[in-house]
């Protein structure tokens, strides 16, 4: 991924699902749609090592549910309404279960089956708020931000395909 045009200085750590404790030396954004097959795969990588990260008090996670007008992510969209929007902990366990499911709700041909998918099926309540979207959309714009995933340590910009090794030397030089 090309990032020498992205700047993440536009991209505020508090707007998004916080994840872990406000006093955690190291910031991590996501900016993500849960129907991107790129996105799930970076939580299936990674997302025990960020919460082993989060439980030990060294990592905030800020998770941006990057809402695309894009044939395919456009019912991420959708499903981005169903994941809780205060709740850090809560929010991760109900990715896990979007992820996991991803390929039955990603092939429903009407938005509004997703719904229903994730109200019946799922037991998601929706926590849809408009604002939160636009202002996630406006800071991945401002920050020519067009790709999920992609995520930023201290403006580090980076997407899945950091290895393993590179993701824990990044983290590792932010604790210093």
């Amino acid at each position: 991924m090309d990032t020498s045009k992205m700047n993440a200085t536009f991209l505020s750590h508090n707007t998004g699902i916080l994840v872990g404790q406000d006093t955690a030396p190291i910031k991590l954004i996501e900016l993500i749609n849960v129907r991107c097959p790129f996105c799930k795969k970076w939580h299936e990588d990674n997302n025990k090592l960020l919460m082993t990260l989060v439980l030990e008090g060294k990592l905030q996670r800020c998770i941006k549910l990057y809402d695309k007008d894009k044939p395919g992510l456009d019912k991420g969209n959708i499903m981005h309404r169903f994941i809780s929007k205060t709740d850090g902990q809560l929010a991760v366990e109900q990715l896990t279960t979007i992820y996991n499911t991803q390929n039955t709700w990603g092939n429903f041909e009407a938005f509004n089956d997703i719904s229903n998918y994730a109200k019946n099926d799922l037991k998601l309540e929706e926590d849809y708020r408009k604002n939160f979207s636009s202002i996630i959309q406006q800071e991945a714009t401002k920050a020519n931000i067009p790709f999920v995933p992609t995520m930023v340590i201290n403006n580090h910009i980076f997407d899945q395909s950091i290895s393993h090794e590179t993701l824990l030397n990044l983290l590792e030089k932010q604790k210093a």
